[in-house]
């Protein structure tokens, strides 16, 4: 059995969209970023893609270039 990264999409902005890792057992996000990319710029094309990871740090997860993450520090959806 193939398993992926459980998270939910919390906020959808016009420019980017924040996700939470559920951290349900499988891989994590940060773990299963390419699939979390594919499923999420599918849904929401030309977004950032913002995520919490099961550490509670925010970091982006790039949809474009050479490397696949970079820090986030901008702001964070309310209750997260």
């Amino acid at each position: 059995m193939n398993r992926h990264a459980d998270f939910d999409v919390v906020q959808v902005e016009d420019d980017r969209v924040f996700v939470v890792d559920m951290d349900c057992g499988g891989p994590s996000v940060t773990n299963d970023a390419e699939y979390v990319r594919d499923c999420i710029t599918r849904m929401y094309p030309n977004r950032r893609l913002i995520y919490r990871d099961s550490m509670g740090q925010w970091d982006e997860i790039l949809t474009d270039g050479p490397h696949l993450f970079r820090s986030y520090h901008e702001h964070t959806p309310k209750g997260f």
